[in-house]
């Protein structure tokens, strides 16, 4: 079974190009016609070896990490733009990958190809290493015969993608760390430093303050019972997640980060964001609507969000459009659910997605920003009034038992 390159044009005139595995050019033929793609030029690259072994060992069952992904990619697009085939591309990478895992990965998406499979065909056998959202760019692409093009605009989407979730852990890890910082000032103040004054002065037999005796009361049972509020700790925060994870109370929660004071303007934007960037290179990719919709469905981790994306599907299964729902789920701006309204009545909507996605990528930025440089401020004033009258009532006594030393 050669591999064959061919050149084509579609029933409504647009012009293809690909790369296809068949038994002989009638066969090729034969098989571009299924596809309503006219062939203009044809032409048999190198023969299928023989001799390639199809090893799932070691890819079935490792994964991909973003850094092995980004990289397979980038081999491909260097050695397409050299002019080699896929197959060619993928002995290269088995030969000279940077990684084990990558070798292996690229040999048996060789091997799965010399029985007759697409490359994209043979990517679905990678579940773990390659996501739905990658698979399906890839069969539009290698379709259409602009596999090439699928690829480039999947990496600048993967890079926006990283720097969009950079941003999310930054404007929501910051507080909590600043939040943890305090706590842990106050747990040493408590266990630590409290027993140290109440030691001295009662030494000397000084009347104690009231603040002070409860704190130093309150450090004696920690100390005492360390191990014990330890592990209840750790249950309570086990606790937690499992209801996080529970999906029954999951969409409880996501509701409530959408609806949050201050951070709700933040995470709707973050998920509209999202939905735009998946969207637009769905469409680019020529993967129909619906089915971008259903795509970018399985990309979010919100479960409102989702479910919004999956009426949207629905609607425009049924000829529909998804502005409507985007408008009565009220989870997106004014501006973004007019730019659906007209983008789907105009036939641009991919254009219009892509400047949706550069002016909300500033404004999450911007709604970043202005959290933190809120946030900071008030965490660090309350902690510090806190912590300064927790001190200075441990120091009032020093007044007293100077005064009684003179």
């Amino acid at each position: 079974m050669p591999d064959f390159y061919y050149e084509g044009v579609s029933r409504e005139g647009e012009k293809l190009k690909g790369q296809v595995f068949a038994d002989n050019e009638t066969d090729l033929r034969v098989k571009l016609r299924t596809q309503k793609i006219r062939p203009v030029k044809i032409k048999e690259l190198a023969p299928r070896r023989q001799t390639v072994t199809i090893s799932r060992k070691g890819t079935d069952k490792s994964v991909f990490s973003n850094e092995e992904k980004v990289f397979f990619v980038k081999e491909l697009l260097v050695m397409f733009r050299a002019g080699l085939t896929i197959t060619q591309a993928l002995d290269v990478i088995s030969a000279e990958g940077s990684t084990l895992n990558m070798k292996n990965t690229a040999t048996a998406l060789r091997g799965y190809m010399e029985t007759g499979m697409t490359f994209s065909q043979a990517l679905t056998r990678f579940p773990r290493h390659f996501d739905n959202l990658f698979l399906n760019l890839c069969a539009a692409g290698e379709l259409r015969g602009r596999l090439e093009e699928t690829l480039e605009q999947w990496l600048d989407y993967f890079k926006k993608e990283q720097e969009l979730n950079s941003t999310v852990k930054k404007t929501v890890l910051y507080p909590v760390a600043v939040m943890l910082i305090l706590l842990c000032a106050l747990a040493i103040i408590v266990v630590g430093i409290a027993p140290v004054f109440v030691h001295i002065y009662r030494s000397y037999g000084q009347e104690l303050p009231s603040s002070l005796l409860t704190v130093a009361t309150l450090g004696d049972i920690i100390k005492e019972n360390f191990i014990l509020l330890t592990g209840l700790l750790l249950v309570f925060a086990g606790m937690i997640y499992i209801l996080a994870k529970n999906k029954l109370i999951r969409p409880s929660i996501d509701n409530f980060l959408l609806n949050m004071p201050v951070l709700s303007p933040f995470f709707k934007d973050v998920y509209t964001l999202r939905t735009s960037m998946i969207l637009s290179i769905c469409l680019r990719s020529g993967v129909s609507l619906a089915r971008a919709f259903e795509l970018a469905s399985q990309s979010m981790d919100n479960h409102i969000f989702e479910e919004c994306l999956l009426r949207a599907k629905e609607a425009v299964s049924k000829g529909e459009p998804s502005a409507q729902v985007f408008a009565k789920s009220g989870l997106m701006r004014p501006m973004a659910v007019q730019i659906f309204s007209v983008g789907e009545v105009m036939g641009s909507l991919p254009e219009m997605l892509t400047e949706l996605t550069s002016h909300l990528s500033e404004e999450v930025k911007k709604l970043s920003s202005t959290f933190s440089s809120t946030v900071e401020p008030v965490i660090l004033t309350v902690g510090g009034l806190l912590v300064g009258s927790l001190l200075t009532s441990f120091f009032i006594p020093v007044f007293t038992l100077l005064s009684k030393i003179k």
